[in-house]
Parts: C-alpha cells; structure tokens; sequence
C-alpha cells in the first residue's frame, strides 16, 4: 500500500501543472499591496544569545524603506539607530551624527517581500543569482518547479543544480498564497518563513500577505522574529518617515546583533 501511495503521489507531482515564471512572479507582487504602504513592528530574537530587539518598518515599496531598531545590552543599557533605504544604497547615522552610505548587503532579504512589480522582483532574483538574466525567455522556464515543504506543494524558483561544489541558491513559494517559505542564498545562509498575515483588500482589492516569522541561520546563530502588528496605509503617509530621524544613535555591542544588521539588515 505504501509503495502504491508513492507511486501515484509520483505520477500526480509529475503532471502537476507548473506556471510561467512570469506567472508566479506577478502572483508574489500581487501580495505585496499596490500603491499601499505598510508598517510592520518586529520583535527579535537572539536565542544563543539571549538578546531581543524591536523593530518598526515603514515601507512605501522594495526600493523606499526604512527600519527604526532598538533593543538593549547584556548590562541592560540602551541602544538605537535607524537604516534607511532608497534605490539599491543603504544610510544610517553614526553615534557622531554623521551619514553613512553603502551598497545594499548581497543578504538583504527583506526586499522580497515587498517588490510591488514582477519586473523589479525578477532583477533582484537576477542580482541574488536565484534566476538567470535568460530565465523569461523560456515559455515553460527551467527555473520553476514543483516541491514540497513542511508537507505542503510548493513553487521553488532557482537552478536545480550548480556548477560549483556548493548547492545553488533558491527562493520556495507556497501553491496557493504566493508568500515565500524558505530562502537560500548564494552565501548558504538560509531563512524559513512561516505563518501569513492578510490584511483586508478593501476597496482597491490591493490584497496584502506577509510571512509572520522568519528564521535566520548562521554560523551557531539562530535568530527569530516575529511580526506583532501590521498596518496598511496610504503610501504618502509612509514618505515622511523615509528619512533619518534619530540623532542620538547608540550601537548594541553583541558582536552577533552588529553582524546581524550589517549583513542581513
């Protein structure tokens, strides 16, 4: 009975039927919104490390967000900063008040859940080396396939294989919603998503899906966050925040906090 279960689960994964690349792209920036912006609070946790902080994401779209983060030292002190982000350069303010810029962190993952344009979303799967400059022009594209996770029938975006000794990187969405589940990148860090928030899509029918947590792993490190409320608002309420604001930064002085948020942040 068993062997007869996994021939037909087979047969049925084979001839399951697999979108356009194009497809699926658009169905994960349609859960992003429209002309909506968000503002999504955090909470973050260290785990090897004991240590928590809280983050608050305005966010008019991939290309236009800003993160507020606090949290607190071993010792309990107080520390703060923002990161601004605008047009593929990251900026925060050092603890003299000087503004620093810098390419965005190859890790920076959170734009994938927020590009509004299939398009934009495609380049930044090219930028990661998830998909290939060439993956469209494929009418039924290599780079989408059928997979499973956590028991459930999923899309998994990226080449099957590699031609180096490492396994390649791959972004997996679940069938039916479109929110991501689990992310590789080229650097073999890999976060897992679980859990969705919808928000209504009112009028404009501009639906919003967010993964409520994510899971980060590295080195011996494991951080988890958790999304404790979202807001969908117009985004001309969103563009007066996307600006540095904090003039009194102080950094946390855990040496996995700081490499968390220079690399993933």
């Amino acid at each position: 009975m068993k062997t007869l279960i996994l021939f037909f689960g087979f047969i049925f994964f084979a001839d399951a039927y697999i979108p356009k690349l194009s497809t699926v792209l658009s169905h994960i920036a349609g859960n992003n919104g429209g002309r909506n912006g968000l503002v999504i609070h955090r909470s973050v946790f260290f785990k090897e490390d004991n240590l928590a902080s809280q983050e608050t994401w305005y966010i008019d779209n991939a290309d236009a967000m800003k993160v507020v983060v606090t949290g607190k030292n071993a010792d309990q002190s107080d520390w703060s900063f923002e990161i601004f982000y605008k047009n593929g350069k990251r900026q925060t303010l050092s603890t003299t008040g000087e503004t620093k810029t810098f390419s965005l962190s190859s890790e920076f993952f959170e734009q994938l859940l927020h590009y509004k344009s299939a398009r934009a979303l495609q380049n930044r799967l090219e930028a990661m080396q998830i998909l290939p400059p060439h993956a469209m022009t494929n009418a039924q594209s290599p780079y989408v396939t059928m997979d499973r996770y956590r028991g459930a029938v999923a899309y998994r975006l990226g080449a099957s294989d590699s031609k180096n000794s490492q396994p390649p990187p791959f972004l997996v969405v679940d069938q039916d919603s479109f929110v991501p589940l689990k992310l590789r990148l080229g650097s073999q860090i890999e976060i897992e998503f679980s859990g969705v928030t919808a928000l209504d899509d009112g009028p404009t029918k501009e639906a919003i899906k967010q993964p409520t947590e994510q899971v980060i792993l590295w080195k011996n490190t494991t951080v988890v966050t958790k999304t404790t409320s979202m807001d969908k608002v117009v985004d001309s309420k969103i563009s007066s925040h996307l600006k540095l604001e904090n003039k009194h930064v102080s950094m946390p002085t855990n040496e996995n906090v700081k490499e968390f948020y220079s690399r993933f942040r």
